[in-house]
């Protein structure tokens, strides 16, 4: 009961905008502006301030919004990272120097990649664009979610 509740509060409009928010969501459009904002709730008022904002993608620890002109497809995005020959960890970032990034189908690839380069350090692994970033400095755990909003 209380997972249907969450899902249905999730679609409703917040305030008076008509627009509705989905976690672990990224929109691939023309950006109309990029900012820094505090939090999800005002990347959202930014966007429905504007007309030709149509969605928003508002990333945590970056507390960046991109505001959207055009919503060409949305992707379902999992941030994952992991130490070298550690356990991933599902919704962090490694704030790590990136030594490079390669295309994997899974974090667990990813991870394997990195246990057989002798520079690694540590992955950030980005499901939805299948993207492996390979880490050459163990750097901080930072919470990374992505939010989107469309009319």
């Amino acid at each position: 009961m209380i997972r249907i509740f969450l899902f249905i509060s999730l679609l409703l409009p917040v305030g008076n905008s008509a627009y509705s928010m989905t976690e672990n969501c990224d929109i691939v459009g023309d950006n109309v502006k990029q900012i820094k904002k505090k939090d999800k709730e005002s990347c959202l008022s930014e966007c429905t301030s504007l007309d030709k904002c149509k969605a928003a993608v508002f990333i945590t620890s970056w507390n960046m919004c991109f505001l959207k002109g055009s919503v060409k497809r949305k992707v379902n995005v999992i941030m994952s990272s992991s130490l070298k020959n550690g356990s991933i960890q599902k919704g962090l970032d490694y704030s790590g120097k990136d030594l490079s990034n390669h295309v994997e189908p899974t974090a667990k690839a990813c991870l394997l990649r990195c246990n057989g380069m002798d520079s690694c350090t540590g992955i950030t692994y980005i499901g939805g664009y299948d993207t492996c970033w390979i880490k050459h400095t163990q750097g901080k755990l930072y919470p990374k979610k992505f939010y989107c909003y469309q009319k």
